[in-house]
């Protein structure tokens, strides 16, 4: 007696087999298959109106692992008046599914002929078993890959994965056209806690159904997982179809507005950046011009430095040489020592040549310190006086977050130049009162020196000599002389050593105000990189609307209206095909038939035994 459970498998496969004759009766489908070697004008397969649009559907035997092993198209024909023609396909054997006449086939061409209107169905059997899609199915236990064949019967956790790809290989319009429907049958009794990403899940008695669908040119890697009790596994099956479906798109004008409002907010952000790299690249023209002039400005100090030393020289020997004559007068008890008188003239005449040297060269150092100080204070005005707050320096962060290590280092040059315009701005008096403190300086020279060539050209000669009256009103004159060159030459010497002050100052000043325009230059450059990164990106952004709408038309094409029209895929010669459908199936993994019990020899009956055996 069977079992209740063989008595299923029994129905089952009868009503798999009902449903396989129906789809093989009411499916239609489409694929090109290798042209056969015939005449190159062959008879169309339908001709004008006597024939309805062609049918075809492609069956294909799949191995539990996805391997395609036998390719079976039933070709199905309207003829709606009597007539013939001819069809074609590479097979290696036809069978007439309507009626018992014999097919006319040959070198790839059915010919067939009707004498009413009918319709007819022959089946082909493809030589090649290539399909538009290749599958591969796997199979692992508890993390291990395994062969269906072994896996069956086992229990665990169970992953099963399909893949679907492309074939290169064949003709690209079914991959490119068809959506494939992958249906998958567990068993519920067998398996549990089924996990299926992606998946529609359907009911069918105690099956659970897991629906995938892949779209045209894609490839797909489905995952199945679950707790798996002595597994088996019904037949997977795979339908392709064309691809054709009736979109309504919602409103998405929202969607783009705020594009546009993002594209605007960009190209803000590009016009703001591209201001401030002009404001920065004003600011590097001023620092630079800042840094020339302070440069200047050092080596006018400088200069007028170097000279001190000698000025402090000159001025301390001509005030030795005044209080020497002073004194040396002074000592001359009467007329009889004033033959040495007469030599006097022409050392004033050589003091006062010395003071005049020493004027010339105090005014041209005044011109060159005045020309530095004056192109130190155009470039120091050049800063801007505006205050930025701490507030506007971090809306500027927010608004170039991806720049803030240049931001930063502009930030710090402008507090630095700051800071120089600040202490400049202290300095300032010191540099204005040098010019003003020179000038007399070089008219209290010109002045000693002219009243030293007049004391020369009043002095009697050598054969003249004066009186005692007028030697002491000479001596008197001279030692007034003396006084008064002593007092300015403790002055000049004050006066050197604030020059030798400020010149330290200057060269400190010089060297932070070029570290500022360099830093500036960096900033500059940094800023004009940001201001270009940002007219990109505006250039770019500004698009984007119109790119969405045509990323969303790209992807909505070929998802509305009428399909495109079929090709055969039997052979591409076949015209006039309505309809082309592919019924995919695998065979299904079962768990092997456990033996039968062994059949122990009967014992020994008796005479009642058998009787009894016989009436029941």
């Amino acid at each position: 007696m069977k079992s209740l459970k063989s008595i299923k498998k029994f129905l089952k496969s009868l009503v798999g087999l009902a449903i396989a004759a129906a789809l093989l009766l009411t499916c239609s489908l489409a694929f090109a298959a290798p042209e056969d070697d015939v005449a190159e004008e062959a008879v169309p397969s339908a001709v004008g109106e006597s024939f309805g649009g062609k049918e075809e559907v492609v069956y294909a035997s799949l191995t539990p692992t996805g391997r395609a092993e036998a390719v079976y198209i039933v070709n199905i024909f309207n003829a709606l008046t009597a007539g013939g023609l001819t069809d074609y396909g590479d097979y290696s054997a036809v069978k007439n599914l309507t009626d018992l006449a014999t097919l006319d086939f040959g070198g790839g061409a059915v010919n067939l002929n009707f004498t009413e209107p009918q319709r007819f169905y022959y089946q082909g059997n493809a030589v090649s078993a290539a399909l538009p899609w290749d599958f591969a199915i796997t199979y692992s236990l508890n993390g291990q890959q395994t062969l269906p064949e072994i896996l069956a019967g086992k229990s665990g956790r169970v992953e099963i994965s399909i893949k679907s790809t492309v074939n290169a290989a064949y003709d690209s319009y079914f991959a490119d056209s068809y959506m494939l429907q992958i249906t998958v049958p567990l068993d519920t009794e067998i398996f549990k806690n089924i996990t299926a990403q992606g998946a529609t899940e359907a009911n069918s008695g105690r099956d659970k159904l897991l629906n995938f669908t892949v779209l045209p040119g894609t490839n797909a890697n489905l995952r199945i997982s679950a707790d798996v009790t002595e597994f088996e596994l019904g037949a997977i099956e795979i339908a392709a179809l064309p691809f054709s479906m009736d979109i309504t798109l919602p409103d998405l004008s929202a969607l783009t507005d705020g594009f546009d409002q993002l594209t605007d907010a960009v190209s803000q952000l590009s016009d703001g950046v591209t201001l401030l790299s002009d404001g920065a690249t004003e600011l590097r023209a001023g620092a630079e011009e800042l840094s020339s002039g302070a440069v200047s400005f050092t080596q006018g100090l400088t200069q007028l430095d170097g000279g001190t030393d000698a000025l402090n020289a000159g001025s301390s020997q001509i005030n030795a040489a005044l209080q020497q004559v002073a004194a040396g007068l002074g000592a001359v008890p009467d007329l009889s020592g004033l033959a040495e008188l007469g030599k006097l003239p022409p050392t004033l005449t050589t003091l006062a040549d010395g003071l005049d040297k020493m004027a010339q060269g105090l005014t041209q150092l005044e011109a060159g310190f005045s020309l530095g100080n004056a192109a130190l204070e155009t470039a120091i005005n050049m800063i801007p006086d505006g205050e930025i707050s701490e507030t506007q320096v971090a809306a500027l962060y927010a608004a170039a977050p991806n720049m803030r290590e240049t931001l930063e280092t502009l930030v710090n040059s402008y507090y630095a130049a700051a800071t120089i315009k600040g202490t400049y701005a202290s300095a300032k008096p010191a540099f204005a009162a040098v010019s003003p403190a020179l000038e007399p300086i070089i008219t209290q020279l010109g002045t000693i020196s002219g009243a030293l060539r007049l004391m020369a050209d009043s002095l009697p000669s050598a054969e003249a000599l004066p009186d005692a009256a007028q030697l002491q009103q000479l001596i008197g004159g001279i030692t007034q002389l003396s006084a008064q060159y002593s007092a300015f030459d403790s002055g000049l010497q004050a006066y050197t050593g604030g020059v030798a002050t400020l010149a330290a100052q200057g060269s400190a000043v010089s060297d932070g105000v070029a570290e500022v325009a360099g830093g500036i230059a960096e900033v500059t450059d940094g800023l004009a990189e940001l201001a270009d990164g940002a007219k990109k990106l505006d250039d770019e952004t500004s698009k984007l609307p119109e790119r969405i709408d045509e990323e969303i038309a790209k992807l909505t094409d070929g998802m509305s209206g009428e399909a495109a029209q079929p090709v055969s895929f039997a052979d591409a010669r076949n015209t006039n095909v309505a309809s082309v459908q592919f019924v995919l199936r695998t065979s299904a993994v079962t768990a092997p038939t456990p033996p039968a019990p062994p059949i122990t020899a009967a014992e020994s009956e008796t005479f009642w035994d058998r009787l009894w055996a016989l009436f029941n």
